[in-house]
């Protein structure tokens, strides 16, 4: 097999989206299981105005 001259680096990244009415539980535990997993969190809040 013949590699690639430049190898792409893959990064298991994910954004959480939240709005109001979300439980704080509800955001807060689908954030730390996938950190425990390895996956880069991003969030992001809509708030209502």
């Amino acid at each position: 097999m013949k590699k690639r001259a430049k190898e792409i680096e893959r990064t298991n990244e994910v954004l959480v989206l939240i709005s109001y009415g979300t439980e704080d539980m509800e955001a807060v535990i689908i954030i730390d299981i996938l950190r425990r997993a390895g996956v880069l969190v991003r969030v992001a809040v809509k708030m209502r105005l």
